[in-house]
């Protein structure tokens, strides 16, 4: 499980989480419903309160990842502190040097 803090401002238990599949097919093999239960134990874990939960099928190498950009919005325009909660790092960008 990996946490990711956009917002600099003052510290917070708010988290949003963050499930991603690549294809219909992934979305019809339950994989969004098993990384968000994985997501809210983790969460629960940790004290965080999930503001919003977002799952999509959209792939991370072909189109322009309309709903993922929609999200960093999202958070950018929060005004403190929120956690971004993701299953695998894949799940939210196709390697580290994407950050």
């Amino acid at each position: 499980m990996k946490t990711m803090i956009i917002n600099k401002a003052a510290t917070s238990n708010k988290a949003i989480i963050f499930a991603r599949v690549s294809s219909l097919e992934q979305k019809d093999n339950n994989s969004l419903d098993a990384q968000v239960f994985k997501m809210k134990e983790y969460c629960a874990n940790k004290k965080f309160n999930i503001i919003k939960e977002i799952k999509l099928v959209e792939s991370s190498t072909r189109g322009e990842r309309v709903q993922f950009y929609e999200m960093l919005d999202f958070i950018r325009k929060r005004k403190e502190r929120v956690h971004l909660v993701v299953d695998a790092v894949d799940r939210l960008q196709r390697s580290h040097k994407e950050v």
